[in-house]
């Protein structure tokens, strides 16, 4: 019977290939570092997005919801915990609108997202800090937009 002695690789010492499709956005060359990699990117990355709006024609003072039938000012969204405002879409259903929608935090306006003769608009890389139980809501400020739909993007802090 022979003995064998089994050596455990550490992840620093097992290679990571960065050039096959799933490694080519890393800059890592060794396991340990794709998992630290791994774990920076996910920790960035957005949690997904909070829908808001009105079925209907939304003029400057409407407020959207994110519940039907309860207008934000009234049922806004609470946030759970400490976490960061990165991003806003805005779409209408009508072919080009013109438009302005507030985002306020805790009943202050924090941004603005518009619609300029447009369908669709976005802001991104926008970083704005919230904190546990801060409540969101939505109010269109100026124009008119049929069926607003605002998509407020939100990343739980590590």
């Amino acid at each position: 019977m022979r003995n064998y002695i089994l050596a455990t690789p550490v992840a620093k010492q097992v290679p990571f290939d960065n050039t096959t499709p799933i490694g080519v956005n890393f800059t890592s060359t060794d396991t340990q570092a794709a998992i630290e990699e791994v774990y920076v990117l996910a920790s960035n990355a957005s949690r997904g997005a909070t829908l808001c709006g009105f079925d209907g024609s939304a003029s400057s003072g409407r407020w959207l919801e994110f519940f039907s039938n309860n207008p934000s000012n009234n049922n806004p969204f609470v946030v759970a915990e400490p976490s960061e405002l990165v991003a806003l879409s805005l779409s209408t259903s009508a072919a080009s609108a013109t438009g302005t929608v507030t985002i306020y935090n805790n009943g202050s306006p924090i941004t603005t997202i518009s619609l300029a003769a447009a369908k669709t608009a976005r802001v991104k890389n926008l970083a704005l800090g919230l904190t546990d139980l801060d409540q969101l809501s939505v109010q269109v400020t100026s124009g008119n937009i049929t069926r607003p739909t605002v998509a407020v993007f939100i990343r739980t802090l590590p």
